[in-house]
């Protein structure tokens, strides 16, 4: 049993280090190289061997949770979320081990629960209630050009989460567009806040610490 607890430690060093370069990296990424220009006095990018490095040790791991299809369309990469999500799992689970020697599985179930919430869905309902907001206010505002073109805009994004509201309270009853929205930011926050503190207390109730 201590030598389980030992390895189990030591993995769960070894995933935070693992992580802190994964966070190196993209850190990193955003800042182009030094620029040299070659003869004919094209600018061209220098080596940045420390990032190269960087990219050597995590790239095969990160390539795990890349799409191609994502990466060839020129979208968004998540890939490094969703990395790091499976590693803070990975090194939080090999924590516990380590420090009282086995896990059960509602605990694992509550430490994969915590990580979606933290790393993936906090964000998105956070995102969303910040919108609403803006949308609530915008239509306040309906003579505004400024405002009325970020109605146009933001419209189509707001369509399924508020219809989904409008299905659940206002389902064949006449609504305006304002008490709708409204409704919409009141339900999507008291969710956030209903997941925030419920995870909290399932922490306490298995007994294990998730952070």
């Amino acid at each position: 049993m201590k030598i389980l607890m030992d390895v189990c430690s030591l993995l769960a060093k070894l995933l935070g280090l693992y992580s802190a370069v994964i966070c190196i990296r993209f850190v990193l990424s955003w800042f182009p190289g030094p620029s040299q220009y070659n003869q004919y006095g094209q600018r061209i990018n220098a080596e940045r061997p420390f990032y190269d490095i960087l990219v050597k040790i995590t790239e095969p791991f990160l390539r795990i949770f890349r799409s191609p299809k994502l990466v060839a369309g020129g979208r968004l990469d998540f890939s490094g979320l969703f990395a790091l999500m499976v590693l803070n799992i990975l090194r939080t689970v090999c924590t516990v081990v380590g420090q009282i020697g086995y896990i059960t599985i509602g605990a694992v179930a509550v430490i994969i629960i915590r990580s979606l919430w933290s790393y993936l869905f906090s964000y998105i309902l956070v995102l969303l209630v910040i919108v609403l907001v803006l949308r609530y206010i915008a239509g306040r505002k309906p003579f505004s050009p400024q405002w009325s073109a970020f109605v146009r805009q933001i419209d189509p994004v707001l369509y399924n989460p508020v219809n989904l509201v409008h299905r659940v309270f206002y389902r064949n009853k006449p609504v305006s567009d304002q008490k709708l929205i409204l409704t919409a930011l009141i339900f999507y926050a008291v969710i956030y806040f209903g997941i925030k503190y419920g995870l909290t207390w399932l922490e306490s109730l298995v007994a294990v610490s998730v952070r």
